[in-house]
């Protein structure tokens, strides 16, 4: 699962966006990975109205911007790419 090995999807890294824990501002753990696309799919098998709902509340979140995937999991998503290490 890339979200919990680097934080980002393919489509992250595109747009130069990561998951982190909320705790830590690490990469999440496998289970916040987990949780965090568990609620993803389970969203997405409302026929997108979970989606819609998920976004409205990431837009009311003024201050974290966070949506209900990443509540349930405990991450965030900032913007920038891990850094390497030599």
């Amino acid at each position: 699962m890339p979200t919990a090995r680097r934080g980002q999807s393919l489509g992250k890294r595109i747009v130069g966006i990561r998951v982190v824990s909320r705790a830590t501002g690490e990469a999440p753990s496998g289970k916040q990975a987990a949780s965090r696309e568990g609620v993803f799919v389970a969203l997405y098998l409302t026929c997108m109205i979970g989606h819609v709902v998920s976004i409205v509340m990431a837009y009311n979140d003024e201050r974290t911007f966070r949506s209900l995937q990443d509540r349930a999991s405990g991450t965030r998503v900032i913007t920038g790419n891990p850094p390497t290490h030599p």
